[in-house]
């Protein structure tokens, strides 16, 4: 953003949203229609109340240079942001050409006008305008009413300069107009005039150029649907276009085509507007609204619906430091980056799960997340989180959220802007990872089609794997992988060989996922190295595959090319399966191993084979159990590590690494864990403070301790990580981290390490996603 040294009283401002809309009604046409607004009260939905005050911050608030995106501006249905080197991005509704370089609607960051470098952006309903670095103004999209600084004409633009002669160093859009302050500090408006937006006469054409002549250095701008506003020097706020709904805060319904002052006499920092209202921020930590309240968006408790033409307090009594309006709503954050909607709730733009809910009164987005700026579109908003994310919420037809969806969403969602894996996932020698939209990103050995992505080429950089699909989780193996959707069916893909996907298909191998059960109950997938499981809502096993040893158990060691329930009358929570064998917790905490019995790996006290579910003898009651390549583990309800079956390299934790144990042994060490993930001679944990320990066999770097020595006890991963969640490989690991950054460590000779070139690693790498 450019600043000088006129506009410093202005370094509180955080963020300058404008929402338009042409769908929305008249409200001078409308108003006698309009109930009055119901006094909600102070309750639970609200989330606040009239005597509330706001704590201060007791963490430092981010910069706006902290996050992906430096400068984010919301439109009708679209937004778009500038990264830290000054490149536009766009998402959402693509029509007219809004989005800059796109002709499709775009559910997740898109470059836009590339080979421009800006300073600002903003959107209107269907054109978006930047200031370049050197001050140039650019627009592009929709040029009906002249938005493009070009006489009307039919369909979309791409980028066009505006007013060649001046150069600026701020931008404002409405619904079909823009406005931008120059270098010299005169202000020039262009576009549609109907209302008299644009600060003066235009002729009978509804367009034009104004440059507009108020007597005052503008140094803010925000516009509304048909009407404009700014700030000067003192921060005296005037108004001028549509007053319909009284959006000019002089006291009266009358157009106006020259700017007119705000009554009240407040000096305001900050200045936002939605479609037909207006909101403000004074020099003494208050805010003002005022404009059409027909949902409660100015905020005021008591007030009816209907226009309110002057300055009105927001209820609540916070402090906000930052504002947004849409078309029927407002945000706010305080200091502490505590965040309040208001208005009415269409389409989830409150946040609130009851998209009829309405109220005049503040109420709070989020219990967990603070925002330390915000904008908003029509019927959605966004903001900057304190951990340095942006989220997205309400309105999402087609995909302004920037999630990598086209639903609505009814609490703040993370915009994708570097794939925004939530989970991740590691196979024998792969790797894949899940966005917050279930999009599958995988890397990796892929000679038997592991990464669904259509070829059977192995890579080591990560690409979008079965891209017709969302899931809510996968499981991968060897050679094949399979993973539930989001409809609720079951997809497979890689080597069906032995019958792994649990149908006959015509092919042994496939490069992209097969719909092997319909829409089912399902709430977990694992896979083995040749089989695979499923457990139902109601705590029963499924299984198919191959069957040789019993690894389905059914009861019989057959392949079995049909999912076909294990045979126990138990009902299961947990589920994991390992090469040739399987295991499951019940919901006593007792343990259930089924399939081949090398080392003892079904921790029954034999080395027996079973076809059906044995118990694991033990009198310890698991919560969680995971299944290595031959060897076990599992934790009980305060966090002990216990571990049975191969011990050859230390895998079980036990202080040596001799021999084998048949039951279940406790790990050594004070550590407590919060989950384990198992591999093929390694075992890791990770604590409730999120520290990964590992202990094993090391020859490939798996442990992540720096070298290629092994533990035969729980060692510290090194790099200091939090970590969120651990999936392990054959000879690899990976781990996401609580800011959501993805490491991987140990053998890559197949790319699964997903950094692009190492084929092995002794410490964390932090994956490449470019």
């Amino acid at each position: 953003m450019y600043f000088d040294t006129r506009r410093l009283f202005l370094v509180s401002l955080v963020s300058i949203s404008v929402a338009m809309s042409t769908a929305c009604a008249d409200p001078a046409e409308s108003e006698d229609d309009q109930s009055s607004q119901p006094d909600v009260g102070v309750d639970a939905d609200t989330g606040t109340d009239a005597g509330s005050t706001d704590t201060a911050p007791d963490v430092e608030r981010p910069a706006r240079e902290d996050f992906a995106f430096v400068e984010l501006t919301a439109g009708y249905q679209l937004t778009c942001a500038l990264d830290a080197s000054n490149q536009a991005y766009c998402w959402g509704n693509s029509g007219w050409g809004a989005l800059g370089d796109s002709s499709v609607d775009q559910s997740r960051p898109s470059p836009a006008a590339p080979g421009y470098a800006f300073t600002d952006l903003a959107t209107g309903v269907s054109h978006t305008c930047g200031i370049t670095t050197d001050g140039q103004m650019l627009c592009w999209g929709n040029n009906h009413y002249g938005q493009m600084g070009q006489s009307p004409t039919a369909g979309g633009w791409g980028p066009t300069e505006v007013l060649r002669s001046q150069r600026f160093v701020d931008i404002a859009s409405g619904e079909t107009h823009s406005c931008a302050i120059a270098e010299d500090d005169s202000l020039h408006c262009w576009g549609g005039n109907e209302k008299g937006q644009l600060g003066g006469s235009t002729g009978s054409n509804g367009w034009g150029f104004v440059e507009v002549d108020s007597g005052h250095a503008f140094q803010q701008l925000a516009l509304g649907g048909l009407f404009s506003c700014g700030l000067d020097s003192q921060g005296n706020a005037y108004c001028w276009g549509d007053n319909s709904a009284g959006s000019l805060g002089d006291g009266s319904t009358r157009n106006s085509s020259s700017p007119v002052a705000v009554t009240g006499g407040h000096q305001f920092t900050t200045l936002v507007a939605g479609y037909y209202h207006v909101c403000g921020i004074t020099a003494d930590s208050k805010t003002y609204c005022w404009g059409w309240n027909g949902d409660g968006q100015v905020g005021h408790a008591d007030s009816v619906a209907g226009a309110m033409p002057t300055p009105t307090e927001v209820a609540g009594g916070h402090q906000f430091v930052t504002l947004a309006a849409g078309a029927q709503h407002t945000c706010g954050a305080t200091a502490d980056g505590t965040t309040y909607c208001w208005g009415g709730n269409t389409r989830g733009s409150l946040a609130h799960p009851d998209v009829s809910f309405e109220t005049s009164t503040p109420r709070k987005v989020s219990e967990d997340k603070r925002f330390a700026w915000l904008e908003a579109g029509m019927f959605h908003t966004c903001g900057g989180g304190f951990d340095g994310k942006i989220y997205c919420w309400g309105a999402n037809f087609y995909g302004e959220l920037g999630d990598g969806r086209a639903i609505d969403v009814l609490e703040p969602a993370r915009v994708d802007t570097e794939h925004a894996f939530e989970a991740v996932y590691a196979g024998f020698e792969s790797t894949c990872a899940k966005t917050s939209a279930g999009e599958l990103y995988c890397w990796g050995r892929n000679d038997r089609g592991q990464l669904a992505d259509g070829s059977w080429k192995s890579r080591s950089s990560v690409g979008r794997a079965a891209e017709s699909h969302t899931f809510d989780s996968v499981a991968l193996a060897s050679q094949h992988s399979c993973g539930l959707a989001q409809s609720g069916d079951v997809y497979c893909w890689g080597q069906n060989y032995y019958g792994e996907f649990g149908v006959q298909t015509a092919e042994d191998w496939y490069d992209a996922p097969v719909l092997v059960h319909d829409s089912g109950d399902w709430t977990t997938v694992v896979a083995g190295e040749y089989h695979h499981c499923l457990l139902d809502s109601s705590g029963d096993v499924w299984c198919a595959g191959r069957n040789d040893e019993g690894q389905a158990g059914i009861g019989q060691a057959a392949n079995q090319t049909s999912l076909a329930k294990v045979d126990l009358d138990a009902t299961f929570g947990h589920l994991s399966a390992g090469p040739e064998y399987s295991c499951a917790v019940d919901d006593s905490g007792q343990p259930y191993c089924w399939g081949l019995n090398e080392f003892g790996v079904l921790g029954d006290g034999t080395e027996t084979s079973r076809a059906s579910p044995t118990a694991v003898d033990t009198s310890v009651a698991f919560e969680h159990i995971v299944t290595g390549d031959w060897h076990s583990c599992g934790l009980d309800s305060d966090g002990q590590a216990y571990c049975w079956g191969n011990n050859w390299f230390g895998q079980l934790g036990l202080g040596t690494p001799d021999g084998y144990q048949r039951r279940p042994v406790a790990v050594v060490g004070e550590h407590t864990f919060a989950s384990l993930v198992a591999g093929k001679r390694f075992t890791c944990g990770l604590t409730p403070a999120g520290k990964a320990y590992c202990w094993g066999g090391n020859f490939a770097g798996q442990l992540g301790l720096g070298t290629q020595d092994g533990s035969v006890r729980p060692a510290a991963v090194t790099g200091g990580h939090t970590f969120q969640q651990l999936a392990a490989g054959s000879a690899h690991i990976c781990g996401l981290t609580t800011d959501d950054t993805l490491y991987c460590w140990g053998k890559g000779s197949y790319g699964q390490l997903g950094d692009g070139e190492r084929i092995i690693a002794f410490e964390p790498v932090a994956l490449q996603t470019d």
